[in-house]
């Protein structure tokens, strides 16, 4: 799960994470971050 916000607390990404997320990007998404986000989940699982 990769979580999308315009929130950036950390309190938002503390909890996306104790729900299972495995990132967490902010709003607007930079199209780097993104992909350099998904490689990172891909090669955890």
């Amino acid at each position: 799960i990769i979580i999308v916000t315009k929130k950036k607390q950390d309190s938002d990404r503390e909890r996306s994470r104790k729900q299972g997320a495995k990132g967490f990007l902010v709003k607007p998404v930079i199209e780097k971050e993104l992909i350099k986000t998904i490689e990172a989940v891909l090669e955890a699982s």
